[in-house]
């Protein structure tokens, strides 16, 4: 009687092109990248936040200046909104550190 050869399994497994022992999961970013992504979205929705004002009553489009024209809103609000946007940019190109 004759044995077939046996094959050994090769424990790890080629998954688009990153090879992983033992199914390891690897993410695309890093911890930190995944936090400031986290950080700029709050700082976004904060300048969205403080863009917002109180509910005016629209009689003839007769708001208030000092509410529509006030810094918080044309000035404060928007620069936040465009720092939360660079963490984002920031926290997707910086490069993941590697072990």
């Amino acid at each position: 009687m004759s044995q077939k050869p046996t094959v050994k399994e090769n424990v790890s497994t080629k998954t688009d092109g990153i090879q992983n022992s033992e199914n390891q999961k690897t993410f695309l970013f890093s911890k930190k990248q995944y936090q400031l992504m986290a950080l700029g979205l709050g700082v976004i929705f904060l300048g969205y936040v403080l863009m917002m004002g109180t509910n005016n009553v629209v009689e003839g489009a007769n708001f208030p200046s000092e509410d529509v024209y006030s810094a918080r809103r044309i000035i404060l609000a928007p620069i936040v909104i465009i720092i939360g946007f660079l963490i984002e940019l920031y926290a997707i190109i910086s490069v993941k550190k590697t072990n």
